[in-house]
């Protein structure tokens, strides 16, 4: 049985029989959006993408340790298929997601309809993401605001995984592919703080560095 297959039984049963178990975790999030969407949707995606991923059930209203069915608003798909679209870099370019959103659907559920949303997490050289200026992590059953450091200590990882990528052998690669100009840029960083090699004419003569 799926996942979600298995939290729908679990939050039937809790309904019809007016008991209360916890359904929401770091991976699942529940949403009441039948009388419109809100910004509760880019929120709860956004913590998702910046952390393990996970899904957004919606047409199921949490108070006071009851829930409800609501029903899934259709008024709301507009808003679902534009999802991807939602966020934004650090420096507010926008982003397509698409790859973060697989699918997403539309659930017979007592006698009516629910949806279901389906976030995959990002890779850490594409966190984090922004919804209107701000960064959200799902953290235990909630969707908080990461703080500066937050931020600038995912910046710090992602500058890390660069340059290992940068450094990582390239398979098949001949003498004929490399760039003397790029080769000496990488020798003038080298030799930023101490003098450690000289710049190369040509790729022969880079034979013995190399």
């Amino acid at each position: 049985m799926r996942a979600i297959d298995k939290i729908l039984t679990q939050l039937e049963i809790c309904i019809m029989q007016n008991k209360y178990e916890v359904i929401e975790t770091d991976k699942v999030e529940l949403k009441d959006f039948s009388g419109g969407v809100s910004d509760e949707l880019y929120r709860s995606a956004c913590a998702f993408l910046n952390a393990e991923g996970g899904m957004i059930i919606i047409g199921v209203h949490e108070k006071d340790r009851r829930y409800s069915f609501k029903g899934y608003n259709p008024q709301i798909e507009n808003a679902l298929k534009e999802l991807p679209k939602k966020f934004q870099t650090q420096q507010g370019h926008p982003l397509d997601l698409s790859l973060s959103f697989p699918s997403y659907e539309i659930r017979d559920f007592m006698g009516g309809k629910i949806g279901v949303g389906y976030v995959e997490k990002l890779d850490e050289e594409q966190k984090y993401v922004f919804h209107k200026g701000e960064a959200y992590k799902r953290k235990i059953t909630g969707d908080h605001k990461l703080s500066a450091n937050e931020i600038e200590a995912q910046n710090e990882l992602r500058a890390e995984l660069e340059n290992v990528r940068e450094l990582r052998p390239v398979e098949h690669a001949t003498l004929e592919a490399l760039d003397v100009d790029k080769l000496n840029d990488y020798i003038i960083r080298l030799n930023r703080d101490v003098r450690v090699e000289t710049l190369k004419a040509d790729i022969p003569s880079a034979l013995s560095f190399l």
